[in-house]
């Protein structure tokens, strides 16, 4: 026996039901579009936020950058010049670079969120400003604390330029990448290259070729 005779499926309104299906299945799909799109939206904007955040760390730290090179520089000029004679007292800059934003980006997952080229130079930057810091607590510790590395001692440190001219290296690196990192950010947001103008990056850029 059939379950629906032929006179009750002449009278289902099959093309309404097919209509009302298709909105259905339509009204699903665009409401998955919609989710979709809100979700990239506020990625995109949390994006936004970190590039903001780290454009503004990354200009503040060049800065300090360009001073250390320059500290530094002349410091080893000096002490090449006349090292027999070199008993001034020693006025290395203290690492003072901001990782705040960074660290955010990374324990917020943000970094992954970004474009490819924009993230590698931001994380290059970084990983440079690490070497920095590395570098400074070394020198430091050599010479003003006395405690050891790796053995050394610092009445046992007879090469104090050469010292010095390793972290002005890995300072001048430092500020190269942080350039590069500002220059892939503002690519991408070119409305914060305003922010970033200043004359003393035109000449740092020259003089970390030499």
């Amino acid at each position: 026996m059939p379950l629906l005779s032929d006179r009750v499926r002449d009278r289902l309104p099959w093309r309404q039901l097919l209509v009302e299906s298709v909105l259905v299945v339509l009204s699903v799909l665009l409401a998955l579009a919609l989710n979709a799109w809100y979700d990239h939206s506020q990625e995109q904007e949390k994006v936004r936020r970190a590039l903001r955040g780290l454009h503004a760390e990354l200009v503040d730290n060049r800065k300090r950058l360009q001073f250390r090179v320059s500290h530094h520089r002349a410091l080893l000029d000096t002490f090449r010049t006349d090292s027999l004679s070199f008993r001034k007292p020693l006025s290395l800059r203290n690492i003072d670079i901001n990782t705040q934003a960074w660290e955010t980006a990374q324990q917020t997952g943000t970094i992954g969120l970004m474009d490819y080229e924009v993230a590698s130079r931001v994380s290059g930057a970084y990983a440079r400003i690490e070497d920095v810091e590395f570098l400074s607590r070394k020198v430091f510790d050599l010479l003003f604390d006395g405690t050891t590395y790796l053995g050394l001692h610092p009445n046992e440190i007879g090469d104090f330029g050469g010292f010095l001219n390793d972290l002005t290296r890995q300072e001048t690196r430092a500020l190269r990448q942080t350039t590069r990192a500002l220059d892939a950010i503002e690519a991408r947001m070119p409305a914060l290259a305003r922010s970033s103008s200043d004359p003393a990056a035109a000449d740092s850029t020259s003089a970390m070729r030499h």
